[in-house]
């Protein structure tokens, strides 16, 4: 018997919707009574390739957990990460400078959410790596690119307008 990698490549690529069915057929024939084997027909097989089943159980069962723990992870992992990153810009909203507070009060006082800012200005820099505006276009001109500000931080500070009050 030759090993074929694409196929074996195709079965590590199986999702949980094919592994659990082969899972629950492969326990099956290890851990039903012979009786009910006999009744449905497969105890010939089962004996035949008891081997193959229990290989068959154990590494689907595997990528199972495995995909299982992994996804669970993701999801738990993934919100603590999101709520960590929303604490973080709302506490960096509730102590802007005065230059940034002049840059975002543009935007709600204009009732836009584009204005021309230079990239070179560290203040603006700052406000884009902390992602609460966005460079918009990658085309500029004299009086600079466009920048946007976030969904998040706009809704925000349409609540929170007192933010942005000079000091």
């Amino acid at each position: 018997m030759r090993l074929d990698m694409g196929k074996i490549l195709d079965i590590l690529k199986l999702t949980p919707l094919y592994l659990f069915p082969i899972v629950l057929a492969s326990a099956a024939m290890l851990f039903l009574p012979v009786d009910i084997l006999k009744q449905l027909g497969i105890d010939p097989f089962t004996v035949k390739y008891k081997t193959w089943i229990g290989l068959t159980f154990i590494i689907s069962f595997c990528f199972l957990i495995t995909h299982l723990i992994y996804k669970f992870t993701t999801f738990v992992t993934g919100k603590n990460g999101d709520r960590k990153l929303h604490k973080f810009r709302i506490k960096y909203l509730h102590g802007l400078t005065e230059e940034e507070k002049v840059i975002l009060r543009y935007y709600l006082f204009h009732n836009t959410r584009s204005q021309k800012l230079d990239l070179f200005n560290g203040v603006v820099s700052g406000l884009i790596h902390t992602q609460v505006i966005y460079q918009a276009s990658s085309v500029g001109d004299y009086y600079g690119f466009a920048c946007n500000i976030q969904p998040w931080a706009w809704k925000y500070l349409k609540k929170n307008t007192h933010l942005l009050n000079p000091e």
